[in-house]
């Protein structure tokens, strides 16, 4: 609650990007509301705006995505994450 804003983290996390990014995503890293199935679901993950958020700030910072991939979805007993 005393932390830095979102918006400084993902000044932060830019700082430290090259030119060129490839995004390698764990659903791990999300709220488990969204990833209910996940293999280690940890109240307080990211929320999916935030997420759209630091994309944007990738793409308007001039940077570009070269490539992603988004690792740990499995499928519940009915339906996928």
């Amino acid at each position: 609650l005393e932390g830095n804003s979102w918006q400084k983290q993902c000044e932060s996390i830019l700082s430290h990007l090259g030119n060129n990014v490839y995004v390698s995503f764990d659903i791990d890293g999300l709220d488990p509301r969204f990833c209910p199935n996940t293999g280690t679901p940890v109240p307080g993950g990211l929320d999916f705006n935030e997420v759209l958020y630091l994309f944007a700030k990738v793409k308007e910072s001039g940077r570009t995505i070269v490539g992603a991939d988004l690792v740990e979805i499995a499928p519940g007993l009915d339906e996928w994450d």
